[in-house]
């Protein structure tokens, strides 16, 4: 495992970590030189995919050059496809001419479903649907939060087609954890009874979201993956411990030793403009990297 340390900066001294979530989003939007309004909204078609359960997914695929691996983007917990993390890559992609896929999984955003119906598993399926039925051939797969997680299965259902890893603030097996470490008894009950429990912050954890991820938990079984990796960490993230970083980075075997980047003042989502700054640049490495024609 390589690790290393960076500093960034906010670029507008006014944010702060006190900001709301959401005020948080639209003062980085307003400031930051990489996304503009026009850029948030200039998405290109939507398209669905249609599956033998009747139910929609909803994907956006940027066409680009045929040759270079498809950056694949992976979403977090109840987040959809026009976040900021995604929006600017597909404007980063957009201006190298990379193709670059990303969806909503069922539930989400433009998807058919109901959130509450969904759980690890129904989303890695998702994820491997709309790539099977988009994507030929290679890829880099990018995920942020429990994107990382379904991230990391998809790249390991995949095998060699995978051509790099980033996880930002990857969040492998945290339904485990929340339900093993964060839950207290009482709550583990009440969840039990009632099918689902709701958090201090307002999210739902259904009792078969939280169940179901004992089926596809990471760090109690080997991941061999063959491609390189690079986590990228806040550790001022109060949400997944930049320990989770390090733990993922040793548990994985890959021909190259996994990479971490902590960045001393990032947060949970790293969507300030020096963090897509930082995501663009290893993006970009690692596509030159496994891809002898980009120069």
């Amino acid at each position: 495992m390589t690790c290393r340390t960076v500093n960034l900066r906010f670029l507008d001294s006014g944010l702060g970590f006190a900001i709301l979530f959401f005020s948080y989003i639209f003062a980085c939007v307003a400031s930051a030189g990489f996304i503009a309004w026009d850029m948030m909204i200039s998405n290109g078609p939507l398209h669905y995919l249609s599956r033998n359960n009747g139910k929609k997914l909803a994907y956006r695929l940027r066409e680009g050059v045929d040759s270079f691996p498809t950056l694949v983007f992976f979403g977090g917990y109840r987040s959809d496809m026009t976040g900021t993390k995604a929006a600017f890559l597909d404007h980063f992609c957009a201006q190298h001419t990379y193709r670059f896929l990303r969806f909503d999984y069922s539930g989400h955003g433009a998807s058919d479903g109901d959130f509450r119906d969904g759980c690890i598993g129904d989303w890695a399926q998702d994820a491997l649907d709309v790539i099977k039925a988009t994507v030929k051939g290679d890829m880099i797969l990018i995920g942020s939060s429990m994107g990382g997680w379904i991230g990391l299965l998809v790249a390991k259902a995949l095998g060699s087609r995978i051509k790099g890893f980033i996880g930002i603030a990857a969040a492998p097996d945290f339904t485990h954890h929340v339900w093993h470490h964060e839950m207290t008894d009482p709550q583990r009950a009440l969840c039990k009874q009632q099918g689902y429990i709701t958090t201090p912050d307002g999210d739902t954890l259904t009792l078969k979201l939280l169940q179901e991820g004992e089926q596809h938990l990471i760090f109690n079984r080997p991941l061999p993956l063959t491609c390189p990796i690079i986590l990228l960490q806040g550790k001022l993230d109060n949400i997944v411990p930049y320990q989770t970083a390090q733990k993922l980075a040793t548990h994985i075997t890959s021909p190259t030793p996994p990479e971490v980047i902590l960045i001393n003042d990032g947060d949970h989502r790293l969507a300030r403009d020096e963090d897509l700054e930082l995501l663009s640049s290893h993006v970009e490495r690692i596509l030159k990297n496994t891809t002898p024609e980009i120069l």
